[in-house]
């Protein structure tokens, strides 16, 4: 659940940066035009940059999750931390370790 939460931080900040640019392309109707269009689209672009690191950040986190069965919906989900929820039914769970040394999701 912590990664789709960030996944979409990531989404709205890049919709925010469309948004940015898009306002910004407006400013030529006003007389500042030569300042407000070049600072919308640099702020813009630096806010689409921020999330396209954040997206790549977390795929790489994603790579090393570790995958567990959810006790209560029985699906596949990745658990950041030791204390997460379930990406499909958002039942908290806590990551446990068994004696072979495999991850299992317990009941929180």
């Amino acid at each position: 659940m912590k990664l789709n939460r960030l996944r979409n931080l990531a989404m709205i900040l890049m919709f925010s940066a469309f948004i940015v640019m898009y306002l910004s392309s407006f400013s030529t109707l006003s007389p500042a035009k030569a300042i407000l269009l070049p600072i919308g689209l640099s702020v813009g672009t630096l806010i689409l940059l921020l999330s396209v690191a954040i997206y790549f950040r977390l795929g790489v986190i994603s790579m090393r999750l570790p995958q567990v069965r959810c006790p209560h919906c029985e699906r596949i989900t990745k658990m950041m931390g030791a204390s997460d929820g379930c990406m499909f039914c958002k039942k908290a769970l806590r990551l446990d370790v068994d004696e072979e040394g495999d991850y299992i999701a317990l009941k929180a």
